[in-house]
């Protein structure tokens, strides 16, 4: 998935036509639009990622096929797709909030977005885009001012004369005077703005792994903004105005952090709507293979923590719980999605593999099969989402082996469109009751 932002397609960067199109869907582009005069393919370099899209030559246009992306993809310097999911947008921020694949930035592409107010999901891509800017102003250096401190002091430049006069050399007091200076400062509107936008963003992303990097700067910059003076929240929109008017035009990043720090303190949340609106934010890409498979994982851990306590889910991809194909051969390692273990024995109820595709693949089944024989377990179960006219919910295929080594093999689509709060309760229900817990 891209979510996008940064510098809002500004004037110093190509204007681009934008098309719109669907995640996993083939949308044909004219020739025209992707090769020079000199029959050169303008292509960007990021668009040629097979995870974007794949390119299929035709008679006189490319088949881009769209991969499990979504947002604004740039294609050519004028050509760019809006990417929009499959299901719905509201939906999108649930399933980010519980998977713990962390956003990442690849496309080198603008987009503006509007806010709400925060709905009580992680916002990954404010505090993803704040710690982004936070690096800019390491770079530009802590913001400092001058400020003028008038104090009693022995005469000495600079003398306010006019109040020296009354409060002292009219009353017989030619030692003391009133004195002006200028102390260069840090505690100034900018860093009251992004100390308090800090002590929020910390707070949000504690102990969330896909964030850890970022919590770890966020605690880095607070410290060096100890003493900078506390800002109350009713007088945020005024202290950003001054702290907006009082940059200098070569710190950007100041500026920038500066309008997320604002959202950030507000608890306002990015609309995930792909229209220019607002405020930009940078570009990131998001996998959603990884994210499904994530999402599935961790609402099955919740559970087992939660309501059934004689589970535990492993994750194949950890050395842990993965295992070699062979008794009798170390060279191939399987690494299913999930295994559903009963707490006290060793081998897997259920072994169980997510594929975020848009329809099932015989080799799918095959591989859960194979894996589902070498873990000795007798159940093997394959996640999807839940494509438009297809099944919803759980079809059993049937059983495969011979007596005392047969395997149930299973399918569950997930209704990515529907209530998700529904629709994990009847997927909970079914994955560990079919695993006897």
């Amino acid at each position: 998935m891209i979510l996008n932002g940064g510098i809002a397609e500004a004037s110093f960067q190509p204007k681009r036509r934008v098309i719109a199109a669907k995640e996993r869907s083939a949308i044909n582009i004219p020739h025209a639009d992707l090769f020079g005069e000199e029959g050169n393919l303008r292509l960007l370099a990021d668009a040629l990622d097979r995870s974007l899209v794949q390119i299929t030559q035709g008679l006189d246009q490319l088949q881009l096929r769209i991969g499990g992306v979504i947002g604004r993809l740039p294609i050519t310097n004028q050509l760019a797709l809006d990417i929009s999911p499959k299901f719905p947008i509201s939906n999108l921020a649930h399933l980010l909030a519980e998977s713990d694949q962390s956003l990442d930035r690849r496309v080198s592409t603008d987009r503006l977005y509007d806010f709400t107010s925060w709905n009580g999901y992680l916002p990954e891509l404010l505090l993803r885009s704040f710690a982004l800017e936070l690096k800019s102003i390491e770079a530009e250096g802590t913001h400092r001012s001058y400020h003028r401190v008038t104090r009693t002091d022995i005469p000495r430049p600079k003398l306010n004369f006019r109040r020296s006069e009354q409060q002292f050399w009219a009353r017989g007091i030619p030692t003391r005077a009133v004195i002006e200076v200028f102390d260069f400062s840090n505690d100034n509107p900018v860093n009251r703005v992004l100390k308090a936008a800090l002590k929020c963003a910390l707070s949000l992303s504690f102990g969330h792994q896909s964030l850890a990097k970022e919590a770890r700067l966020f605690a880095q910059m607070l410290r060096n903004l100890d003493r900078v003076s506390h800002l109350p929240v009713d007088v945020v929109n005024d202290e950003c105005e001054r702290a907006l008017r009082e940059l200098p035009g070569f710190k950007p990043g100041h500026a920038k952090a500066v309008v997320i720090a604002r959202e950030l303190i507000k608890r306002a949340s990015p609309v995930l709507e792909f229209a220019d609106r607002r405020m930009s934010l940078p570009s990131f890409l998001i996998n959603l293979d990884n994210v499904f498979e994530s999402y599935i994982r961790n609402i099955l851990r919740k559970s087992a923590k939660k309501s059934f306590h004689n589970s535990r889910i492993g994750d194949g991809n950890h050395k842990e719980f993965s295992k070699y194909l062979l008794n009798d051969n170390a060279k191939f390692t399987i690494m299913p999605d999930i295994l559903f273990y009963n707490a006290i024995e060793d081998l897997p109820r259920v072994v169980a593999d997510v594929k975020y595709k848009t329809k099932p693949m015989e080799e799918d089944r095959y591989q859960i099969i194979t894996h589902s024989l070498s873990y000795q377990s007798h159940n093997a179960l394959l996640v999807y989402p839940k494509r438009r006219d297809g099944p919803t919910g759980r079809v059993r295929l049937g059983e495969v082996g011979p007596p005392g080594h047969t395997i149930d093999l299973y399918e569950y689509h997930f209704d990515l469109s529907a209530d998700l709060g529904q629709e994990e309760e009847q997927f909970i229900e079914f994955a560990f009751g079919l695993a006897g817990t």
